[in-house]
């Protein structure tokens, strides 16, 4: 118990919670959005041909997933959300009514971003300072019950993809708690887990590190494993559990389903798909259709977070037998900047209205380039935080393709318009 709450004590200082104030806007928040959602999903009814009483009837639901859902999240983290509507309600409407709804609220919601072309169709925005992102599923179903139950598997029928891929962080959230013995206890080893990969310098799914999803599922497992285990327990339990795994042998909730409810969506599988064999870390989904959450974990990456749990067995050991006098040797910061000999930096310049989309672009395609130096320098390690740098006005810069091998990567977009004009002249 006393390591538990000093645990629990040191994330406070590192501000890793919240205040009260700040969970009753979060609340606030989604009550608003809720309601704005439940009557633009009546509006469109109607205006398909219901009557009113008919549009109340088919009904839709909003609900959370992600870190907020999880209980897992740190002050200034955005809330996911997903809206699940019936079938007169589709995705241009979402795009197009919806979106012209929200701003029209511009006074409480701003930086409203549609992103109707995303791999995930999302509407972005920012209500009463807090980050929010906005999924849809369109349902097969005339009528969304009160009671009715995400986890069903009977909701991914005659969707399209687009609503099974939305439907999925919300399926897998769920599925997560309802398999954990004790939610409190979960939700603290998940808080110090995410909080020692952040700070080790390994939280970045995109880059072949521990994502957030990954993370859940990972603490969920030794939760099932140890149920009446404190949170100080279970941390020491991660750290020798995965620190001994033998992977890629893959880390699950609960048995696979092939198919279910007639359906056959494609589901993780080794010996049918020769790209699942290929996954080196398999962490798979408890919802159906069961995927792998860390499909981007690279030979390199893998040899980091095997030296990582190791690492922290050590450092909650020392904890557990009063060898260090608090948690914080085991969060404390990455020494990446002095660790290697060698090291190669990817500069991004470009004008503050277009930086992020440049920086989305590069990340992006780091993890080809660490495939690429591994066979060549045995292992690369990318650090998953950038570091923002301001130059002079009077400094102009062009794109600059400077990588080992032409061949490795495309021409950034600009530089790619301007040979696709040059050919054309010739």
């Amino acid at each position: 118990m006393r390591l538990t709450e000093e645990l629990i004590e040191e994330m406070k200082r590192n501000h890793l919670y919240e205040s009260d104030m700040e969970h009753q806007m979060r609340e606030t928040v989604l009550v608003y959005l809720s309601v704005l959602v439940m009557e633009w999903i009546k509006s469109v009814c109607v205006k398909k041909g219901l009557t009113p009483e008919m549009a109340v009837e088919a009904g839709g639901k909003l609900y959370t997933f992600g870190s907020y859902r999880l209980g897992a999240y740190s002050p200034g983290a955005d809330i996911d959300t997903l809206c699940v509507a019936p079938c007169y309600v589709d995705r241009q409407d979402f795009f197009l009514d919806l979106v012209e709804m929200l701003r029209q609220h511009s006074e409480v919601i701003t930086q409203l971003t549609a992103i109707p072309n995303a791999h995930v169709p999302i509407i972005k925005m920012t209500i009463q300072g807090i980050p929010v992102d906005l999924l849809f599923a369109r349902l097969a179903w005339t009528k969304i019950p009160e009671d009715f139950d995400i986890l069903d598997d009977r909701c991914l029928k005659d969707v399209d993809d687009q609503s099974v891929l939305s439907l999925n962080g919300c399926r897998v959230a769920e599925a997560v708690l309802k398999l954990v013995p004790d939610v409190e206890n979960f939700r603290t080893t998940l808080r110090c887990i995410k909080f020692w990969a952040l700070r080790r310098g390994i939280y970045s799914n995109l880059l072949g590190f521990l994502g957030g999803v990954h993370c859940a599922i990972l603490v969920a497992r030794i939760c099932q494993q140890y149920p009446s285990s404190r949170p100080n327990a279970l941390v020491l339990a991660f750290f020798d559990l995965y620190g001994m795994w033998s992977w890629p042998n893959a880390v699950t909730l609960q048995t696979t389903k092939n198919e279910s409810c007639g359906l056959r969506l494609k589901v993780w599988n080794p010996i049918i798909y020769p790209k699942d064999r290929a996954h080196l870390m398999p962490v798979l989904t408890p919802a159906y259709p069961a995927v792998n959450t860390a499909y981007n974990v690279s030979h390199s990456t893998l040899a980091i977070l095997k030296a990582e749990f190791i690492r922290g067995q050590v450092e909650v050991m020392q904890i557990q037998h009063a060898l260090h006098v608090s948690w914080a040797p085991l969060f404390e910061r990455s020494d990446f900047f002095s660790r290697y000999e060698h090291y190669l930096q990817v500069t991004v310049i470009a004008s503050p209205h277009t930086l992020p989309k440049w920086i989305g672009w590069v990340e992006s395609r780091l993890r080809l380039l660490v495939t690429f130096l591994e066979p060549r320098v045995g292992l690369a390690h990318p650090f998953p935080l950038s570091f923002t740098v301001s130059l002079p006005s009077r400094t102009t810069y062009s794109p600059q393709r400077v990588l080992l091998n032409n061949n490795i990567l495309p021409p950034f977009p600009q530089q790619q318009q301007q040979q696709q004009q040059q050919q054309q002249q010739q």
